[in-house]
């Protein structure tokens, strides 16, 4: 559902795509197979020491567009992260920033602001996203306890302001499709309207 929606809404995406796994794979997308399962953040740890990337859009598996992706403003997006030495640009204001910044359409996301460190959709410099990465941890982990990892960091934080007509962003996507292995209701409804095979999918009833 991921790739048939990613297709769908960004056939024009100029980045070279990769995908991590375990073991599995994709007959259109290259790559970086673990071997095996050593949890979430040694697994991101490890593929990122493969990548030759100074810049990161990381996508998680659950994060299925909605709408088609407003390239123009991605590209500039990372040009200004690459250009500022950004070390993460929130694409998805989810929370969104707290503090000005010089250039107003970027808000700044505090040290001691609350999911500093978000895997909602950002532009990541990949250093600093290895840095936070700790051997063991979970998804989970890393937002809870990265934001203090991230104190230390003297790159700065950065957000989109929330847009009243495009609320999610240049790259609009159903946040969080799957929560503990349960499909939510929303992203079931989503599967139905763009026609996405559904079987052996499960749901909360409410």
């Amino acid at each position: 559902s991921f790739f048939i929606l990613f297709r769908r809404y960004w056939p024009g995406c100029p980045y070279p795509l990769l995908m991590v796994t375990d073991i599995g794979s994709h007959p259109d997308v290259p790559s970086v197979q673990m071997g095996s399962d050593c949890g979430w953040a040694s697994n991101l740890l490890n593929a990122l020491r493969q990548i030759d990337a100074d810049r990161l859009i990381v996508f998680q598996e659950d994060f299925l567009l909605t709408a088609p992706v407003d390239t123009g403003t991605v590209r500039k997006l990372v040009h200004y992260s690459r250009n500022n030495d950004v070390g993460c640009l929130r694409m998805c204001p989810c929370p969104g920033p707290n503090g000005k910044w010089r250039d107003e359409f970027l808000g700044t996301i505090g040290p001691h602001d609350q999911y500093r460190v978000s895997l909602q959709l950002a532009i990541w410099d990949s250093q600093v996203l290895m840095a936070f990465l700790r051997e063991g941890e979970s998804a989970w982990d890393l937002e809870l306890k990265g934001g203090e990892r991230s104190r230390l960091c003297a790159k700065p934080f950065l957000s989109l302001w929330r847009q009243p007509d495009t609320p999610g962003g240049p790259v609009r996507y159903f946040i969080t499709a799957v929560t503990r292995g349960v499909w939510e209701k929303g992203a079931l409804e989503l599967l139905r309207r763009e026609g996405i095979p559904m079987d052996g999918i499960t749901g909360r009833i409410i």
